[in-house]
This record gives C-alpha cells, sequence and structure tokens, in this order.
C-alpha cells in the first residue's frame, strides 16, 4: 500500500498575519478582563465613604464649656463641617477654632475622607482636636 503524500503549501505572508491576528486578540481579551473587573481601591474607597444621610454631632469640653461640631451627610456626600451652639465666649477664648475648623472644612467636602490631612503650623494642636471631633461624628454616619 502506498500512499501518496499530500503537500501543503504555506505561503509566510499568511502565517504572519496569523500570529498577528492571534497577538491582537490575546491582547483585546486581556484589555477587557482589566477593564471589567472590579479595582480593589474602588471597593474600599467606596465602602470607607458610605454615609447615612443626616447630621451628625460630636462634642467635646473646652475650659469646661461643651462644644459641638456637626457634620452634614446628604446622599453619601459630606457637605458641610460646622459648629452648632457655639458660645460666644469660647470662640473669644479660643479665636482659632473657627478658621481651624474651616480648614478642615474645605479638606473634608474636597477629598471626602480625612485620611491624610496636613494641619497648619499655628494652629495644629487645635486643628487635630477638631479632626478628632469630625472623625466621632463621622463613625455616626457610616452604615
Amino acid at each position: 500500500m502506498q500512499s501518496t503524500p499530500k503537500i501543503m503549501v504555506l505561503q509566510l505572508k499568511e502565517v504572519i498575519y496569523t500570529i498577528i491576528f492571534v497577538i491582537l486578540a490575546i491582547l483585546l481579551v486581556l484589555l477587557f478582563i482589566f477593564m471589567f473587573l472590579p479595582d480593589k481601591q474602588e471597593k474600599e474607597h467606596t465602602s470607607e465613604t458610605s454615609y447615612q444621610s443626616g447630621t451628625y454631632t460630636a462634642s467635646l469640653v473646652l475650659n469646661s464649656m461643651p462644644v459641638e461640631v456637626s457634620v452634614c451627610v446628604e446622599d453619601n456626600y459630606i457637605k458641610s463641617v460646622d459648629f452648632t451652639n457655639l458660645d460666644e465666649s469660647v470662640s473669644v477664648m479660643y479665636p482659632l477654632l473657627q478658621p481651624s475648623l474651616d480648614h478642615i472644612e474645605d479638606f473634608v467636602v474636597a477629598n471626602q475622607s480625612l485620611d491624610e490631612i496636613s494641619y497648619e503650623k499655628d494652629n495644629s494642636y487645635t486643628s487635630a482636636i477638631l479632626a478628632d471631633a469630625v472623625k466621632m461624628a463621622l463613625q455616626k454616619a457610616e452604615q
């Protein structure tokens, strides 16, 4: 039994095109995988910023006078940070309270977090105390 060999002729151009198309298909599949997989940082970021809507307060005592810091959250977004029922004598005794809270409010509203906040040199202690009060209020707002 004799068999006749079958000879297949491939042109180099066809082989190169096939290799290029296979590489492009692999790259396209990898692109879709990386594009549609959820990012780990997005999961962590969304879990940090899940707040219930409302106004949350935290109290602190300065020279036996209570001071309340309120944080207003609306639709999972921190809208404002402010003092509630701030006695005028406290604001006179501690003149750096309002500028410190304004700085913290600007940072929190812009970044929606207190992570990596920087304090001004003149009022770092006051800012740290107010930032702790804001953290306590935000802990109440977490879902």
